[in-house]
């Protein structure tokens, strides 16, 4: 809500007064046709939701006001209030919650600093248990003070989101790549941490350079683990034995990729929020915990029961977390890209601790 208290009780009581206005006047105006009493609806409800800081809703009842009666009573009024909206979401990134971007620096920071952790242990696999410590930490050390380098572009909440999305894409990437060239589980956990530290500093330059929403990461994340889980349960469940490491690993390459860039596309037209996404997630966690119950009670061990179950119950809890999230409101307004200060480079440091990989290969 802009301006102080005071402003905002005047710009509410001229609201009012300018809805009472339109309403006398289309009392008045009976012959007045219904195109015109439904911009005229539209467009105080537009006046409404501007004063309650409710701007992208405002913003499409103005176009709305302006769709049902472009050349009607309320046309001008309806083209002003949507060009001063339009104006204002244009500079909106100036005025964003300085608690918002602490929280989201915050969050990006303390998500380099465990991703470069986790890639400092993976290539420390096979090194002695002193020397793993050791380079987990310099992970963990080149991880924060990469992701402090860059904290100037973070302004929204989507590099956090979209470093974790694109670090877990490109771990099922290599992993993929390590059952189609058959490498040792060494090699492979190495593959892995690389793959992961590259998708994250992929990830944080698209959260970064492009007008991608925390929500759109938060889709890719969700839609990709969702397609890869179901089938690989199938897969390695039902028919491990007569599968190839080669076919389970064209498998992930193909639908990991397809989940996670569909899921971030498909939201970039639907716009549900992060909070939409984060429900539907647990949904789904949730559903397949409780599929999972039988299994613990030891009812079943067959692999065509474990698979449909495990199965059923992520499917089932993705599909009621999407049925009783749809009246959350929607995804945050597009927002052009805010420029990197200092150098472009300090963008594309999120995790990637670089002193770890002599120990790689």
């Amino acid at each position: 809500m802009r301006g102080s208290t005071p402003s905002f009780l005047v710009s509410l009581a001229a609201t009012m007064l300018a809805s009472g206005l339109a309403r006398a006047q289309v009392a008045e105006n009976d012959d007045e046709s219904p195109a015109d009493r439904q911009a005229s609806l539209n467009y105080e409800e537009a006046l409404r939701a501007d004063v309650l800081g409710k701007h992208l809703e405002a913003q499409q009842l103005a176009a709305q006001a302006l769709a049902v009666s472009p050349d009607g009573r309320y046309a001008p009024a309806a083209r002003r209030l949507l060009e001063h909206l339009t104006a204002d979401a244009l500079s909106e990134p100036a005025r964003v919650s300085g608690d918002r971007a602490l929280g989201s620096k915050i969050a990006y920071v303390l998500s380099g600093g465990i991703l470069g952790g986790g890639t400092g242990f993976l290539l420390g696999i096979g090194s002695n248990t002193s020397l793993g410590a050791g380079i987990s930490l310099v992970g963990i050390a080149v991880g924060v003070g990469a992701t402090l380098l860059s904290t100037p572009a973070v302004h929204d909440g989507s590099a956090p989101v979209h470093l974790w999305s694109w670090g877990t894409y490109g771990a099922w990437m290599a992993g993929a790549a390590a059952l189609l060239w058959n490498v040792d589980g060494s090699t492979a956990a190495k593959l892995i941490g690389v793959g992961a530290a590259v998708g994250g500093l992929l990830g944080s330059l698209l959260g970064t350079a492009t007008d991608l929403t925390a929500a759109d990461g938060l889709a890719g994340l969700v839609v990709g683990n969702q397609v890869l889980g179901d089938v690989l349960i199938f897969e390695i469940a039902l028919a491990y034995s007569s599968l190839s490491p080669a076919t389970i690993g064209a498998t992930i390459l193909a639908l990991g990729t397809v989940g996670y860039v569909g899921g971030e596309l498909l939201n970039h037209r639907i716009h549900w929020s992060p909070g939409r996404w984060g429900l539907i997630l647990l949904s789904a966690v949730v559903g397949t915990a409780f599929a999972s119950l039988p299994l613990l009670a030891s009812v079943t061990s067959s692999g065509p029961a474990v698979a449909t179950l495990l199965a059923a119950g992520s499917i089932l809890g993705f599909t009621v977390g999407c049925v009783v999230t749809i009246g959350m409101h929607p995804d945050d307004a597009r927002r052009p890209p805010i420029p990197v200060r200092g150098s472009p480079a300090a963008a594309l440091l999120p995790a990637v601790p670089a002193g770890t990989l002599a120990w790689a290969f």
